[in-house]
């Protein structure tokens, strides 16, 4: 299992972008241990997370109260949303929803930027009654990599991250709504103002952990910017001694 592995190039993430360079605090529980106790629990106690639902108001509720106990301005985020119910070639009909995120934010120094870091906490959604009677999906999904081993590792980030002086800010999106058609994604990024933008250094995107297939780094250089480049390297070389696969596109 590469859960560890993914959980320690993460933290490298924060370092490397120059979010913090103080070392991690002592804790009884490590990072990985905490990230699969979050996950075993988000699992167990909310299956069924499908956007919309009630599990799934529980589950951001949750989220909000655990942001808030490791020091950090949490709010949930309620928004309307539909999705297609129906097979190809079969009637389809618009079933609408009203999902929630939770949103957790600690500031940095002024001027620093802000690292988001994302995961959808919902679980998939049926889409027809094929999905029903394939029991794809519905109320007993406990949705282990698909995705509360990515909310585990940010509940893990936030608890190593809150207790240490930040030159950049961080902002931490538990998406509801990603799985009918990444609602929830379109939804927040409406919401970002061009300054707001403009102020993001790293977007982290955790999913599917447990499998791990692919590492994968989108980056854009602006005009005579070379500085990314020596952490991308050094990103491609803590892949490599991990055993994870890297993607790096630019």
């Amino acid at each position: 299992m590469r859960y560890p592995a993914c959980l320690r190039i993460a933290l490298w993430l924060f370092v490397s972008a120059g979010l913090t360079q103080a070392a991690q605090a002592a804790s009884p529980l490590s990072p990985e241990r905490y990230a699969q106790e979050q996950t075993r629990a988000i699992a167990t106690y909310f299956p069924g997370r499908m956007a919309g639902s009630p599990t799934e108001l529980l589950a951001a509720e949750h989220l909000q109260q655990q942001f808030r106990a490791l020091g950090y301005q949490s709010y949930l985020r309620a928004f309307n949303t539909r999705y297609r119910y129906g097979a190809p070639g079969e009637r389809v009909d618009w079933q609408r929803i009203t999902a929630s995120s939770t949103i957790a934010a600690k500031a940095g120094l002024a001027g620093q930027g802000e690292i988001l870091v994302i995961a959808h906490l919902d679980t998939y959604l049926p889409r027809n009654d094929r999905d029903l009677n394939h029991n794809l999906g519905g109320l007993t999904l406990q949705g282990v990599d698909d995705n509360a081993a990515g909310i585990g590792i940010m509940l893990a980030l936030a608890r190593d991250l809150g207790r240490l002086p930040l030159r950049s800010g961080v902002r931490f999106v538990a998406l509801s709504a990603v799985t009918p058609d990444l609602a929830g994604s379109q939804d927040y990024l409406d919401r970002v103002s061009p300054p707001e933008k403009q102020q993001t250094r790293l977007v982290v995107d955790l999913q599917q952990l447990i499998a791990c297939e692919k590492l994968r780094v989108d980056y854009q250089l602006l005009a005579g910017a070379n500085a990314l480049l020596p952490q991308i390297n050094a990103l491609r070389a803590q892949a490599r001694r991990a055993s994870i696969p890297l993607l790096i596109h630019q």
